[in-house]
């Protein structure tokens, strides 16, 4: 999966540099962060310095530091590790810069990228994005929330936290992005609210704690995208240990792929519908091959 991953951080990276560059200065430019481009830095009431972009509109997005916008990524394992922020961290609401109150809007690309020491998070509700790769490689990464504002989450968003017990994406995610929980093997728990209606590819993908054995996919979700819920193949201590899924939706939702993959020597894990939609998910394309049973209710 390595190239994977490094087609994903390099995208990532493209990312930042459309959001970030407007007069032709590249990362690794002695002027790339100044100042005079909006970035700036603010001291927290923990006394702690957080990264900001002043976006010109009374706004700000919280950001890396930008002395390194690779955070050190290595070329051959992606592996990265900064020390920007650490423990829980709490993101203001609003911040001041030059005796003007600016109001805390988006949690840029790749922000908290490799805060392997970063506990936990609180995002005010005036945050309506949040980046790609925003908590990418958080390794210790076990609390944090999303606002009311925030209808999609991107690619890699959560990937890599490894630490992370339980994914929780509340109904006013419309949209769960490619990768988005990749490589989190602790989660013992995935929730997803009614309102959900896409999951992109590998949204769950190596996320194979023995603990997380079943998953309800709301009624609202109208597509899932390619191994949504797969894992690596040749070793079968990678793959997903879920044994059945819980699908509300009467009508199937798009498969553009597979929806997970599994050993020879591994059950196929059961795939339960509404009553009386057994016919159709039996009928429709990529549902056809799994093993289809209507739910029973109480």
């Amino acid at each position: 999966m390595n190239n994977h991953f490094i087609k994903m951080t390099g995208l990532a990276l493209v990312a930042v540099l459309w959001l970030s560059c407007d007069n032709g200065l590249r990362q690794g430019d002695p002027d790339y962060w100044t100042s005079s481009r909006g970035q700036f830095t603010a001291v927290l009431d923990n006394d702690s310095i957080m990264y900001f972009l002043d976006k010109g509109d009374g706004t700000a997005t919280v950001t890396f530091d930008g002395s390194n916008p690779r955070h050190w990524a290595s070329p051959t394992n992606a592996a990265v590790s900064v020390t920007t922020y650490s423990d829980t961290v709490v993101i203001p609401e609003t911040i001041e810069r030059n005796g003007k109150t600016l109001r805390v809007t988006a949690i840029g690309n790749e922000a908290f990228m490799g805060c392997r020491k970063l506990k936990g998070i609180v995002i005010p509700e005036s945050v309506t994005e949040i980046g790609e790769g925003a908590f990418l490689h958080c390794d210790s990464l076990t609390l944090y929330n999303i606002p009311s504002g925030v209808t999609e989450l991107k690619t890699s968003t959560f990937a890599r936290c490894k630490k992370l017990t339980a994914a929780s994406v509340p109904a006013n995610v419309k949209h769960i992005g490619k990768m988005c929980f990749y490589g989190c093997p602790k989660l013992t728990a995935v929730t997803m609210a009614e309102g959900i209606e896409t999951i992109g590819e590998m949204a769950f993908f190596l996320c194979n704690s023995s603990a997380l054995t079943e998953v309800v996919i709301p009624s609202t979700v109208t597509r899932i995208d390619n191994l949504a819920f797969g894992n690596e193949a040749g070793n079968e201590k990678e793959y997903s240990r879920i044994t059945a899924y819980y699908i509300r939706a009467v009508n199937p939702p798009v498969l553009t792929g597979a929806l997970y993959n599994r050993p020879e020597s591994q059950p196929a894990p059961v795939i339960y519908v509404p009553a009386g939609s057994q016919s159709a998910y039996r009928a429709a394309e990529g549902w056809s091959s799994l093993t289809i049973e209507e739910e029973v209710s109480e």
